[in-house]
């Protein structure tokens, strides 16, 4: 969660239920950031297991927290930078991709799609410290989806 986002990062796909191992996954993001002190960079997408996500109501109930198991946290079973590519040169507020289910396991499987940026605040400090602890990704949405077993 992040405090300084009201109207919060999003992420969706295009439905809740793939009937096959193989489908596509089409996932869009929207990033509006209220405050402009922060760049944000290395959008990604990352898919997980649910029985490694944790989603815990804040306590003004009206907001969540996202809890990935530390144990799974650098080793999604599906990842893609927002621009679909190895490397990309510019990070847009809003865009979408697919991603194949092919390497995943269906039979009614529940995943957790994450939405995950660097959001460092732009002061030429935190610019400047590699080691800050702002330079790591952050978890900043989530949606699931069940693989398999759709009409049960």
């Amino acid at each position: 969660m992040i405090p300084w986002v009201t109207n919060g990062p999003k992420i969706g796909i295009d439905r809740l239920c793939y009937d096959t191992v193989g489908e596509n996954l089409v996932v869009t993001y929207n990033l509006f950031l209220e405050k402009q002190d922060r760049s944000v960079t290395d959008i990604t997408i990352q898919v997980f297991d649910m029985n490694n996500i944790e989603i815990v109501m804040l306590e003004n109930e009206k907001e969540q927290d996202i809890i990935l198991n530390p144990r799974v946290s650098n080793d999604p079973l599906l990842s893609s930078l927002s621009c679909g590519e190895e490397t990309c040169h510019t990070w847009t507020s809003r865009g979408g991709l697919q991603m194949s289910t092919t390497n995943l396991i269906g039979n009614g499987q529940d995943y957790g799609v994450l939405l995950l940026a660097n959001t460092a605040t732009t002061t030429d400090d935190a610019a400047n410290n590699i080691n800050d602890n702002n330079s790591r990704l952050e978890i900043l949405a989530g949606v699931s989806f069940r693989l398999g077993g759709c009409n049960e």
